[in-house]
C-alpha cells in the first residue's frame, strides 16, 4: 500500500514542477508588447511657409471715454425747481437739464436794468450840459477851471452808466444760469441732485457724455513712443463683446512723458454708431506699428487647443507637431513670428487621424 503511494506522489510532483517550469519560461522570456503607432501613411496637403509683409502690433491696455465728457454744474445758487433727466437719458445740445429757482435773481436783474436805464438818461443830460458849458466857455462866460469841472462830471456820469450796465448784465446772467442746459448732444451718465435740493454754483448736477464717437485712451511705454504716429490704426477688444474687434485711428498724442509711469498718453477715436461700446470700458489694444516681412501660413493650417495654436510640419516623411505664436491675419494668411521658417512644408487642414510623428504621403 505504501509502495503504491510513493510513485504516485512522485509522478504528481514531477508533473507540477514541469508545468511550473514551462510557465516561468514563457513569462520571463517574452518581451512586453508595445503600442506602436500605425505604419499606415496619412494623406495630407501641404503649402510652403512664405515670407510676406504683415502688420506688426504693440499689445497695450486702455479704457474708453466719451469724445465729449463733462460734469454739469448749477452755475448759480438756489433750490431746484425741476429736473428733466435720468441716468441714460438722451439729450440734444441746448436741452434743459434742470431749473433752479431764480425769482430773487430776477428781481435783482430788473432793479439793475432800471438803474442802467436811469444812468443812460443821466448820460444824455450830462452831455447836453457839457455842450452848453462849452458854449459858455467859448463866449468867456465861465472860466476854464469851471468848464473842466463840468467836463469831469460828464465823464464820471458815462462811467457810472457803464458800471450800471455791467451790473444789469451780471444780474441777467445769474438768471440765465438758473437754466441748466446740455452743452452738447449725449447721454446722461450720472445724476447727483433731486428736486428741492439747494445748490451752489459749484454743485455738480449731472455727468454728460457723448457716445459717438468715443476715445480709447492708452499709455505707450517711453521706449516705444517713437513708434507711435498720428493716423496709426488701432484695434481693440472689450469683455462685453467677445469675438468682436473694434478699430480706431490715433488722433491725439500727449505732449510729455508722465514721470511717475514713464509712458506717453495716446488717444484714438473710434466710431460707435450701434452703441456697442460705453465710456469706462476696459480695452485690450493692439497698436499697429507698420509692416515687416514674416513667415505666413494658411489660416486652415492652425489647430487651436488649450489656448494655444499648433500646426504640422512635414519632415522626412513624417508630420511634426509644433506650437507657434500667431500675428496678424490678411487674405487668409496668418503671420507666424515664431515656430516656422520660410520653406517649411505646412500641412493644410490636418485630418483628424494625423498626430505627432505620423508617416504621411503628399
Amino acid at each position: 500500500m505504501n509502495r503504491l503511494r510513493v510513485p504516485v506522489l512522485f509522478f504528481a510532483l514531477t508533473a507540477g514542477l514541469a508545468s511550473l517550469g514551462v510557465a516561468c519560461k514563457g513569462g520571463g522570456g517574452a518581451e512586453p508588447q508595445k503600442n506602436l503607432p500605425s505604419t499606415a501613411k496619412v494623406h495630407v496637403t501641404t503649402s510652403p511657409a512664405a515670407m510676406a509683409p504683415m502688420p506688426r502690433f504693440l499689445p497695450l491696455t486702455g479704457s474708453l471715454r466719451g469724445e465729449d465728457q463733462s460734469d454739469l454744474a448749477a452755475g448759480t445758487a438756489g433750490r431746484l425747481l425741476k429736473v428733466n433727466m435720468e441716468r441714460g437719458s438722451d439729450v440734444k445740445k441746448g436741452d434743459v437739464i434742470a431749473l433752479v429757482d431764480t425769482r430773487q435773481a430776477q428781481l435783482s436783474a430788473a432793479e439793475a436794468r432800471s438803474s442802467a436805464d436811469l444812468a443812460k438818461e443821466q448820460v444824455v443830460n450830462a452831455k447836453r450840459d457839457c455842450e452848453r458849458y462849452k458854449t459858455l466857455l467859448d463866449k468867456g462866460s465861465i472860466s476854464r477851471a469851471e468848464y473842466d469841472r463840468y467836463a469831469d462830471q460828464c465823464r464820471n456820469t458815462e462811467l457810472q452808466a457803464q458800471t450800471a450796465g455791467l451790473r444789469a448784465a451780471q444780474a441777467g446772467q445769474t438768471v440765465s444760469d438758473g437754466v441748466i442746459r446740455a452743452p452738447f448732444a449725449g447721454v446722461v451718465a450720472d445724476r447727483f441732485i433731486d428736486v428741492g435740493e439747494y445748490v451752489q454754483p459749484s454743485t455738480k448736477v449731472a455727468t454728460l457724455v457723448s457716445l459717438d464717437p468715443l476715445r480709447v485712451e492708452f499709455a505707450v511705454p517711453e521706449v516705444r513712443m517713437g513708434l507711435v504716429k498720428k493716423g496709426a490704426d488701432v484695434h481693440f477688444t472689450v469683455l462685453s463683446q467677445p469675438g468682436r474687434t473694434f478699430s480706431g485711428t490715433v488722433r491725439y498724442l500727449g505732449a510729455s512723458v508722465r514721470e511717475a509711469t514713464r509712458d506717453l498718453v495716446v488717444e484714438a477715436v473710434v466710431h460707435n454708431a450701434d452703441r456697442a461700446l460705453a465710456p469706462g470700458m476696459f480695452a485690450e489694444v493692439q497698436l499697429e506699428l507698420g509692416e515687416e516681412p514674416v513667415p505666413v501660413v494658411p489660416k486652415e493650417a492652425l489647430v487651436p487647443r488649450d489656448g494655444l495654436f499648433f500646426l504640422f510640419v512635414v519632415e522626412d516623411g513624417r508630420a511634426i507637431e509644433r506650437v507657434v505664436s500667431t500675428g496678424a491675419t490678411r487674405d487668409g494668411k496668418v503671420a507666424i513670428p515664431k515656430g516656422v521658417k520660410e520653406g517649411d512644408k505646412i500641412v493644410v487642414s490636418p485630418p483628424p487621424a494625423l498626430s505627432n510623428g505620423s508617416p504621411v504621403e503628399l
